[in-house]
């Protein structure tokens, strides 16, 4: 099985639905396959994160709208058979529009808050090459990048250098994303840039390997711990990958 079936697959084979030998030829495959199994790991990570939501804040007009029906109802006080009947069947319907409503409502939100950190990523990519704002302190030596940024923001990035791995480190900045000061490792590959954001966790991040594409840049962003990573780069994806694979497997070490 190559990665090309494997993606048609992948849903079926995270949800059990395939056939015990089609089952066992992609669990071979994923094994050997670290973006497959990485697909993998994100769909986990959003199907957990889905089974965890719990209270979330309801829009004021929404709830006013349920509890004047509710109050209509109980005005009414239908006594006929028939009419009770067709009030209850009203109302089942009316809770499950309200029900698909409001979770339409949520899914539009998060898209628009992930569309919007994406975008400011990329922003911030671009600007910090065009006004030579891309480094505050320029070195491959993590002992001098990363307490660099003590005091500078309320956090400690795991800086790394990956010269071993194609990935040398070139410096670190702070820098603005999203309207809050996060910590900006500066990274290179041949002639071209990667900016890793460090930020801590808010409110829409789902805690899995995400991707993306803007304008020709790929952006890949993953949380570890308490702390939100997005890389941002005009590489193609595949090396991208590669290189948010370095630098988590030399944070394990």
């Amino acid at each position: 099985m190559n990665c090309e079936e494997a993606q048609e697959l992948r849903e079926a084979f995270h949800d059990g639905e395939l056939t015990a030998e089609t089952h066992s030829a992609m669990a071979v495959h994923v094994k050997t396959c670290a973006d497959c199994s990485a697909a993998l790991t994100q769909l986990g990570t959003l199907s957990n994160a889905i089974k965890a939501v719990g209270a979330f804040p309801v829009p004021e007009n929404l709830r006013r709208n349920v509890e004047k029906l509710a109050s209509e109802a109980q005005r009414a006080r239908i006594t006929s058979p028939r009419r009770r009947q067709f009030a209850l069947l009203a109302a089942s319907h009316i809770g499950v529009a309200l029900a698909g409503g409001l979770l339409a409502w949520m899914l539009l939100a998060d898209q628009s808050a992930r569309n919007f950190n994406v975008e400011e990523a990329v922003s911030a990519h671009v600007r910090s090459l065009m006004d030579n704002q891309l480094v505050q302190v320029a070195s491959s030596d993590t002992h001098t990048v990363r307490p660099w940024f003590a005091g500078k923001v309320d956090f400690s990035p795991d800086v790394q250098d990956l010269a071993a791995t194609g990935f040398p480190l070139a410096g670190g900045r702070v820098d603005y994303v999203g309207g809050s000061k996060v910590a900006a490792l500066v990274y290179s590959r041949n002639k071209h840039i990667i900016n890793v954001f460090v930020s801590p966790v808010g409110q829409f991040d789902a805690g899995g390997l995400l991707e993306a594409s803007r304008n020709g840049y790929a952006i890949i962003d993953w949380q570890v711990g308490d702390l939100r990573y997005r890389a941002v780069s005009d590489l193609n994806a595949t090396e991208l990958r590669e290189f948010v694979r370095a630098l988590n497997a030399g944070r394990s070490q």
